[in-house]
């Protein structure tokens, strides 16, 4: 997992509300490892349902593998109960 201080630096300086999309990219990032995050794109999470798009059936088959853990690691950050894979 990355560490905070790598992390840190992509985030939004002002003291606003961070966008929903950097939140979900961030919260993803963090539950599944940046090794196969980088192998998924958010496409965005709506009504607790985190919408992907994988870079291959591989990376996708992996993902479907350890859904409850990326799950509840995401429940932590995010309300998402689902993992769905778009095109």
């Amino acid at each position: 997992m990355e560490r905070m201080r790598d992390i840190l630096p992509a985030l939004p300086q002002s003291r606003e509300v961070m966008p929903a999309a950097l939140a979900t990219a961030l919260a993803w990032k963090l539950a599944a490892g940046p090794e196969l995050a980088d192998r998924a794109e958010v496409r965005a999470c709506r009504a607790g349902v985190l919408l992907l798009h994988a870079a291959d059936t591989a990376t996708r088959a992996q993902i479907e593998a350890v859904t409850p853990e990326l799950l509840r690691a995401l429940n932590r950050i995010l309300p998402c109960r689902q993992i769905q894979f778009v095109p």
